[in-house]
Order: structure tokens, then sequence, then C-alpha cells
């Protein structure tokens, strides 16, 4: 699910450059593949467009792809505030990953990641696998490079701290009953996604 913060500037693009308007509950507009009326996305949700000649085009992209501008440079873009001390982690989560927020709110904070010899620092998505906050993983909001001693670069999206061996991550209003059937996944972005889909068979 994408930022509704987003939609206004998604869909003047696509009635500038793919010349769409307005009909009813959609955008419409000529397919930049064959050439065809038959462009269309929805008016509340144009995250993607497509063109409904199936058989004969079966033109589709969505508009991450067609407008990558607008999903870049989060941490510039999506600045934390007071009111929001996590809008750039809010932003990398539902525009990047495609989590509606507030199905996960709680479960993490905006972090900040700096290395000595990485070429920038970058805010980051953290949560915490200990109570006291002394373990954590921590998903790089962009990616960092970082240069060793001899010259040798290394592409740094990821950080941990704490000894984490034994430890594991679980979405915090989850309970497990006797009987449950209990899926474990690699990612803890990817235990996210499994607990808020409706079902996990569904994916």
């Amino acid at each position: 699910m994408q930022r509704t913060d987003l939609y206004p500037q998604i869909i003047d693009l696509l009635t500038n450059e793919f010349q769409m308007v307005e009909k009813g509950n959609y955008l419409r507009g000529r397919c930049p593949s064959c050439n065809k009326k038959s462009l269309w996305t929805w008016l509340d949700n144009p995250g993607q467009v497509q063109c409904d000649r199936k058989n004969n085009c079966n033109y589709e992209e969505t508009t991450k792809e067609l407008f990558p501008e607008l999903f870049e440079k989060l941490n510039e873009r999506y600045q934390p505030t007071e009111a929001n001390p996590h809008a750039t982690a809010d932003a990398y989560l539902s525009l990047i990953r495609g989590f509606d927020t507030s199905q996960i709110k709680g479960w993490y904070e905006q972090g900040a990641y700096y290395h000595p010899r990485g070429d920038k620092g970058t805010a980051s998505v953290r949560f915490y696998l200990d109570d006291a906050k002394q373990i954590m993983w921590e998903r790089l909001i962009d990616d960092v490079i970082i240069t060793d001693e001899k010259g040798d670069k290394e592409s740094r999206n990821k950080s941990f701290k704490g000894a984490f061996k034994g430890h594991w991550w679980q979405p915090p209003t989850l309970t497990i009953e006797k009987g449950d059937e209990i899926w474990l996944v690699e990612g803890i972005l990817d235990a996210c996604l499994l607990y808020t889909s409706p079902s996990p068979r569904d994916r």
C-alpha cells in the first residue's frame, strides 16, 4: 500500500505525461505500447497502470517504475519531526516495502546509522530482540558504501547490535496457543509481512 500523500503527485504525472483523464473512478488514456485508448488505473489507488487489451497487448507497469524519483531520497524528503519521529522509517516501510504502517505501528522505531569509513549516514528501521533494547537488527534506508583499510568497498544495508545468537523476533501482538501452526522465516520484515497478510497461504 503506497502512501496516499503521493497520489496527487502520481495523478499529476499520469495526466501530464500520459494524457490520462478522470472518468468515474478511473484514470484513462492511450497505451504507450499499443497506442490504443485502453490504458487505465484506479483514481483512488494509482499504484499501477495497465492496458485492458490483455490478449493483444497486456502492457502494465507500476507507478514506482514509471516515476522512481518519487520513491528516492527518503532521508531528505521524509525527515523526522517532533510530531512524527519515525517519518523516514514510515516512508521506507510504506513506499519501498509496501506496508500499511498502521498495522505494524509500535513494532519498530527509527534509528540512525553511521560508520566512520562509510560514504554517508542514513536513517534506519530498527527492531529490538530483547526487552532491555540491547540487541537489535536494523534495515538501513540508504545503502552505505564502506571502504576498508585496504581500499576495498562493501555495500551495507543492514546492521546488528548485541549477541543475537539464540534470539528471535516475533510480532508483539502475536500469541501462540497449543496446536497452532507456526511459520519461521529468515527476516524480520518477512515476518511482519506474513503476520499482516490475510492468510500466509494467500501469498
